[in-house]
């Protein structure tokens, strides 16, 4: 009989990188904010919500719902760019963002449009 000295064929050359670890990722280096940084959304968003809550109790006549949908413009605003990270994203996700914002917006003009001339 012939004894075969072949090596065996499931077994990978082997690479001088090691295998990253999965477990741990970290987050970009440009991602990173101090706790202030996140301190100082928060108390803007709280400023917000208490100037929407103020405007609720005057009357600017015609223009309430426009006052409210400007200062709720600008809280999800700061909610999506900081704490959903998209001022970090590629500017292609950033123009599709705009873009959808700029839909909505003539999609709730001519809501207004339409129930005013109703």
């Amino acid at each position: 009989m012939m004894e075969s000295s072949q090596e065996p064929v499931n077994q990978l050359p082997e690479s001088s990188h090691p295998a990253p670890d999965i477990g741990t990722v970290s987050p970009p280096v440009n991602a990173v904010h101090s706790d202030g940084f996140w301190v100082k959304i928060w108390i803007c968003l709280l400023a917000l919500t208490a100037v929407t809550v103020g405007a609720s109790h005057i009357h600017f006549g015609g223009i309430n719902v426009w006052v409210a949908l400007a200062v709720a413009t600008v809280k999800a605003s700061l909610i999506v760019l900081f704490f959903m990270h998209l001022r970090e994203e590629d500017r292609s996700l950033q123009y599709m963002f705009l873009a959808a914002c700029v839909l909505l917006t003539i999609f709730i003009g001519f809501t207004f449009l339409e129930v005013l001339y109703r």
